[in-house]
């Protein structure tokens, strides 16, 4: 086959679904993402904004998608751990220091 077009049209010509493989970067940039919504632009919660898959359902008469701004890796582990089992900031520690959980905070502060 000369070219991927020239194999997707005799495959087409068969009724042979075919599709090409894209890096995340080449789909989140495609016409196909573009015209569905796939991607949006969220606040980072740093004055700027990141690019973050949308949910892929379209249904009629529903709201479905992204919303507010996205949470920090880890960000909510102490809360939950202390809500939830009544782990203290020691067990969350030790927790941390063996790898079990981890995070990725903000270093600003914020």
């Amino acid at each position: 086959m000369p070219d991927a077009e020239t194999f997707a049209a005799r495959c087409a010509a068969h009724r042979l679904a075919t599709g090409r493989v894209r890096s995340a970067r080449q789909l989140a940039e495609s016409e196909w993402a573009t015209a569905r919504g796939s991607i949006v632009a969220v606040p980072d919660r740093r004055d700027g904004t990141v690019r973050v898959p949308n949910a892929p359902w379209r249904f009629s008469n529903a709201d479905v998608g992204v919303r507010g701004e996205p949470r920090f890796r880890g960000e909510d582990n102490r809360a939950v751990l202390v809500e939830l089992l009544g782990y203290d900031d020691a067990a969350i520690d030790e927790l941390e220091a063996a790898s079990v959980i981890s995070s990725r905070l903000p270093s600003s502060g914020r």
